[in-house]
């Protein structure tokens, strides 16, 4: 008896010991690749820094190459928060049981440029021509494509797509001619050089879309998971979010509902497919 009651202090010291390591390993954060890793891992900075101080806790961003890199990484369980893309975080989870934590007050949306001195009239001004991108798994681009080709002009059939680098290579490769269209996000329109807003114009600007959305691995439990929304909740209201707001247009975190995620199932379904490289 007094072997089993020395076993199970044991282990209660065991569980004990890995729940505090638990609460004070770093938590790792997922930063979907919209700008370069610099920009990004700047502009996060500040909330890096609200995080460790009211969690008490490490906090570390990590980003990847690519949309297709990063939802992978996702997916492994690399990271134990993820700010994603709407309809890859309704993917995640669907197939990843992963749990909505919060997303941006601000919308999102596709927005296709042209070059003012050479403007287009009509979607179907692009056929046998070149359309620019960023990555097309993203949720404006594949939003883009898709009406373009409800208007009879798709791509890799009726005109070619050029996959870049950024939102600003993007811009660039409209405004140097190599392409006469090209889609890209409010975000990337924000990022435009004087010499881009003398030479660029909006075509059309499609509508409204949730913003990148907060997600949690699902190894962090429920409590863990309430107590991450509510500090994200918060973060307005701290000396590091209001000048995180005003550099990124976020425009404040709200949370996030489960019909704001079925609303994704479409292009959840659509970039599914295009993950896997099926039809």
């Amino acid at each position: 008896m007094k072997t089993l009651r020395l076993w199970l202090f044991g282990f209660c010291l065991s569980v004990g010991g890995l729940a505090m390591a638990a609460e004070t390993a770093p938590l790792k954060l997922g930063l979907l690749p919209t700008l370069s890793p610099r920009t990004l891992l700047a502009n996060y900075q500040p909330l890096r820094l609200y995080l460790e101080r009211e969690l008490k806790r490490p906090v570390e961003l990590a980003t990847a190459v690519d949309f297709k890199a990063f939802h992978q990484a996702t997916m492994a369980g690399d990271y134990d928060l993820v700010l994603t893309a709407p309809h890859l975080a309704r993917l995640a989870q669907i197939e990843g049981k992963f749990k909505p934590v919060a997303t941006y007050a601000a919308t999102n949306r596709a927005v296709l440029i042209m070059a003012k001195d050479r403007p287009l009239r009509a979607a179907s001004d692009v056929r046998g021509k070149c359309v620019a991108v960023f990555d097309e798994h993203a949720l404006v681009v594949m939003q883009g494509l898709r009406w373009l080709a409800q208007r009879g002009v798709k791509p890799n059939l009726d005109f070619r797509m050029l996959e870049t680098r950024s939102h600003n290579s993007v811009a660039h490769s409209v405004q140097s001619g190599e392409c006469v269209l090209g889609i890209t996000a409010p975000g990337g329109v924000k990022q435009w050089s004087d010499e881009s807003r003398e030479k660029l114009a909006v075509f059309t600007e499609l509508e409204e879309q949730q913003a990148v959305t907060w997600i949690a691995h699902p190894r962090l439990g429920n409590k863990s998971i309430e107590r991450l929304r509510g500090v994200l909740l918060a973060f307005g209201e701290s000396p590091e979010g209001g000048p995180f707001f005003a550099n990124t247009g976020y425009q404040g975190m709200r949370a996030v509902s489960e019909r704001d995620m079925r609303k994704m199932d479409v292009y959840a379904k659509e970039v599914g497919a295009l993950l896997r490289g099926t039809p």
